[in-house]
């Protein structure tokens, strides 16, 4: 039980957030999320979790 907590702490998704993107951007964002299979918002919002908690780098 108190993994489901933790899981469901660290999962919960308590703040909204507003953006701006290219039209071309975020149409390559949903191809991206459709290959896996993923709803385009749920993929951006995993690309950020992997970018910020460390799990992934930006490479320019």
């Amino acid at each position: 039980m108190i993994m489901k907590q933790a899981a469901n702490a660290y999962f919960t998704k308590d703040t909204r957030m507003n953006i701006r993107l290219s039209g071309a951007d975020l149409e390559i964002l949903k191809r991206l999320a459709a290959k896996e299979g993923l709803a385009y918002q749920s993929f951006i919002s995993s690309v950020l979790h992997k970018y910020a908690s460390g799990q992934t780098r930006f490479s320019p």
